[in-house]
Order: C-alpha cells, then structure tokens, then sequence
C-alpha cells in the first residue's frame, strides 16, 4: 500500500531542508509545499538535486506551489507538479507536517499513481483533533529551528556553491535557457505563420480586385468576297495604274538591265597554222527616214582606214522619228566579221564608218555607222587548237559564268518590294569568241559578253489597283478594309522592244469594314455591360459580337487597357 507524506517549506527553507524532508519521509510519495519566494527558486539546479536525492531514498516526489517559476524549475528537472492557485480548496491530507516532524499513516492503495485519494465522507466528519492540536506546536517548533538553523544554512549554501563544479551549474543554466528560447521562438513561429496566413488572405483579396477582372470582346465583321479573272499589263512607260478596261489592269513597271562581258581561259590540246578574222558590233543609225531599211546579209561595211567588215545577217535598221519637226535618228546593233585574217583587222572603237553599197545616194551620208567596242579576234600564225567538243563545253560554261555574274549584279538593283515573275527576265550573249593568250602559248581563251533584262514591278501596286477596281460599288457602303487578298499568276509574256509584261491572273478580294482595335480599347475600358453592349451594336459593320467579363461577380471593363482583349474577326 502506497503512502503519502506532505511538507510544507518557508520562503528561507533551502535545499538542505528539502533533502532532509524527502530522507525523513516514511512514505512512498512526499509531497513539498514550496511558498511563493523561496530560496529554492534561485536556480534549477536545486530541483535538479531533489531530484536526485528522491531517486537515492527510492520516493515519488511532488513540488505543490502558487510560484510558476518553482513549478517551471521542477517540471525542467523532470519533477511532477501541482499548481496550488489554481484549486477551489485544498484536499483533506492524512498526515500535514512542518519540515523536521515526522509522522506516518497509512492510506489505501490509490488507483493510479497520478491522483490523489480523497478522504471518505465519514473522515470528513469526524476531523483528527490530534493532527489540528499538534499542527500549531510543530509550526512553532519548526520556526524557531529554522531561525537558528537560517544563517548556518545560508552559510553552508554559499560555501557549497562556491565548491561546486561552474561547469555543471553554467551548463545547466544554459540547457534551461536554450528550453525557454525555444519556446519562446515557437511562439514566435506561430505568430509569424499567423501573420504571413493573413497577409496571403489579405494579397490575394487585393489581387482578385486588382488583377482578376478580365473583359474579352470578339467582334465578327460583315465581308464579302469578290472573284476577279483578267490580265494583268506590267508597262514601264505607265505612270500610273489604269483600271478601265474591264479585261486588263495596267500598272508601271521598271527595266532593270546589267551588262557585263569576262574572259576564261583553258588549255589546248594541240598547236597548229591557223587563221582568224576580227569580229565585231556596229551600231547603224537611220537618220533618211521614218522608214526602215534592211541590209542583206555580208552587207559592206568600210572603216575610216579603208578596211571592209561584212554584215554576218540580215538586219532591218528602224526608220528615223519625227518629233516637232525634226528627226531622230533610230539604231540597231549588228554583228559584223573582216574581210580577211589577220591582227591587223582588230580594229580599237571608231565613228564615221560608211556604207559603200550607198555611196552615190543620200542614204550614203544620212546612215551614221560606228564600233564602240573595238574589233578583235584577227590572227594569223600558229595557236592552241582545240576539238569541237572542247569549244562547246568552253562556251557554255563560259555563258553559264557570266549569267551567274549579271545575277549577282541583278540581286543588288532589285528592291524588296519588286516582283520578278519567271518570264519576265532576258539573257542575252552579244559576244563569244576564242583568243590566243600571248604570255600563254599552250592556252586558249574565251571571251563571253551579255546582258541581262528584267522587267519587274511592286505586288501591292497591283493588289491596290484591283481592290479599288473591283471594290468600288463595295467602298462606297463602307467596305473600305481589306480582309483578304488571294492572287494567282499565270504565264507572262516578255515583250522587250514595247517593254511590257502580260500575264493571266485570278483570285478573289475579301471586302470588310475598317475598325482600328486600339481606339476600341480606349472606348470599351471603363464601361458598365451595358453600356458595351450599346456602343457596340452601334458601330458600322458588326455582323455578331462576344462579350466575356471574367471572374463571373465583375459587371464592368477593367479601366487598364492590358486588361481588355478586343479581337476582331
């Protein structure tokens, strides 16, 4: 049977008296009542040692006290506790000693371990005289014993800790404020999760006010579509499109041409006596008439040395223009070749050539002919000879180099905005013809001159020139945006003495009314539903229309631009 003794300290009652509490204990469970400012509550070291010294005597200890700090020391040193401020009133105990008596009763074996047994109701009726009469002499006697044994006490206590080991009391000094930090940075912790949980609520209120609200806005225009199938004339003397013709367009265009003449070399096969005439162009002027005139073939022509070159075919020279009263002349280029062999006929550029089949007539004077490249080619003696074969391949690699050429040149002058259709473009070798290197006399070299021609012209000149031409009837009822432009082109046609394109088109225009979105978003930010749904049945042009005020408590469009979306379809 498990038995029960309390004691009751004063505030000057130290350690020592607590130990001699807990070794005059005759019970299992000793109870010390410690009073609000003991001297026990100095430090939790002296809890620590109660602690030891009931492990020693094999007892159960409770600390009872109204001093937190005395119930906090005992519960760090692992002593069970009992806050007494907290009780309506104190229980009936079988034995109440002054520290220093000793006095023992029995009580039945509790229940559990952690409650005490409160006395039967027919204790409670008869009350231990004997304990109320000794209680006032023992609390006499252990006054006056404490009083002498006060400053000897309080001596031995001084000088014991004096004595002791600074390392065992500062560590454990240290452990109890390291549990107080951490209490006091859980309670720390939850008010800073609080906090941060009411500022998360209070932002994301603030965020669904401020950034939730969303309006979109899809606007579907009415359009029509327009089919068209004519022919489209590129011109380069047009200054301006003419859409009059119900079955061609025509728009200007540009010529754009690149001349460029190179000279590539290779070795021969063999050498051996040859001979060769110079070759050349004259340029034939016809200043007689407005009527052409054609030359034969090996028509005569005469230097001003005396040197006969021969037409190398027939030829029709343009007759002359008449323009307020005066004539210009008119020109063509002819290709011609030397009487005979020989360098002597390479003739450097020369005017005041003559036509000798003339002479004796006007057209003999009135026919202006000149080379503005000079005549070459004229050999005698022995060169690199090569076969048939080899020439050819020479020759068009030769022709495929200098086209490679122009169109390097032909990619500068084109602008980004010009069209080039495929066949729309003009090659052409002026001349080709093999000459003997004179530092090289194993090599062969050809000599290539061309020209290329393209006549080009801007895709949306063409597109605005049909959309005003089919869309006119269309403009005028609003229609003035264009929602789609689908072209297809045909097969053209070069023609470059009128210096024309023609070319086959079809395709279809997509006519639609002209809303600018961001002036809408300046209408439409701000506005109550209703008030958009108003303005926007108003405007011209609005086949159907979309509204969408997101989340779904907004009734208004945000005032913020970013936050309205206006597509138009």
């Amino acid at each position: 049977m498990k038995t029960e003794k309390k004691f009751f300290l004063d505030p000057i009652d130290g350690l020592e008296v607590a130990k001699e509490c807990i070794a005059d204990s005759e019970g299992s469970l000793a109870i010390l009542n410690i009073p609000k400012d003991s001297v026990l509550n100095a430090s939790a070291q002296n809890f620590k040692e109660i602690k030891k010294i009931a492990g020693k005597e094999h007892k159960e200890i409770v600390i009872e006290s109204p001093d937190e700090r005395v119930l906090e020391f005992a519960e760090i040193a692992g002593i069970r506790t009992v806050n007494t401020s907290y009780r309506s009133r104190e229980r009936a105990v079988s034995d109440i000693l002054p520290a220093g008596r000793k006095m023992t009763h029995s009580f039945p074996e509790k229940p559990q371990e952690d409650e005490y047994v409160p006395a039967s109701p027919e204790e409670k009726k008869r009350p231990d005289i004997s304990i109320i009469f000794e209680k006032k002499q023992e609390a006499e006697e252990r006054k006056k014993r404490s009083e002498e044994k006060g400053k000897s006490l309080r001596f031995f206590s001084r000088r014991k800790k004096e004595k002791k080991e600074p390392e065992e009391a500062t560590s454990f000094e240290e452990e109890v404020r390291e549990i107080k930090e951490k209490k006091r940075g859980k309670r720390k912790t939850r008010t800073i999760i609080f906090l941060s949980f009411v500022a998360v609520i209070l932002l994301g209120i603030w965020a669904s006010i401020t950034f939730l609200p969303k309006a979109t806005v899809i606007l579907t225009l009415k359009k029509v579509s327009v089919p068209f199938e004519e022919t489209l004339v590129v011109s380069v003397t047009a200054t301006s499109p003419i859409t009059t013709d119900k079955e061609k367009t025509t728009i200007p265009g540009e010529l754009i041409s690149a001349k460029k003449n190179m000279l590539l070399e290779f070795e021969a096969e063999t050498r051996e006596e040859v001979s060769y005439k110079a070759k050349g162009t004259l340029i034939v002027s016809n200043a007689y008439s407005t009527s052409p005139q054609t030359l034969v073939a090996t028509t005569r022509f005469e230097s001003p040395d005396g040197k006969i070159f021969r037409l190398d075919e027939k030829t029709t020279i343009p007759g002359a223009k008449i323009s307020a009263g005066k004539i210009t002349p008119s020109s063509a280029e002819v290709k011609v070749t030397a009487d005979a062999a020989g360098e002597e006929w390479n003739l450097p550029p020369t005017k005041n050539w003559k036509i000798p089949g003339f002479k004796g007539t006007p057209r003999y004077d009135a026919f202006i002919v000149e080379n503005t490249r000079a005549m070459s080619g004229g050999f005698v003696g022995e060169a690199p000879v090569i076969s048939d074969a080899q020439k050819e391949s020479a020759e068009k690699n030769a022709q495929q180099s200098l086209k490679d050429v122009l169109n390097g040149e032909m990619f500068v002058l084109m602008s980004d905005d010009f069209k080039l259709l495929p066949e729309a473009e003009r090659f052409e070798i002026i001349k080709s013809e093999f000459q003997t290197i004179r530092d090289a006399p194993n090599k062969l070299g050809i000599f290539v001159e061309g020209e290329m021609k393209r006549i080009v012209f801007e895709a949306q000149t063409a597109e605005d020139a049909l959309f005003r031409k089919y869309g006119s009837s269309y403009i005028e009822e609003g229609y003035t945006a264009l929602q789609n432009f689908e072209i297809e082109y045909g097969t053209s046609t070069l023609d470059l003495v009128n210096k024309t394109i023609s070319v086959p088109i079809r395709g279809s225009i997509t006519y639609t009314f002209d809303l600018e979105q961001e002036s809408l978003k300046e209408e439409f930010k701000g506005k109550e539903d209703a008030e958009l749904r108003r303005i926007i049945f108003s405007l011209p042009g609005i086949e159907n229309a979309t509204i969408s005020l997101w989340p779904f408590w907004v009734n208004r469009v945000p005032d913020s631009a970013r936050r309205l979306l206006v597509e138009i379809k």
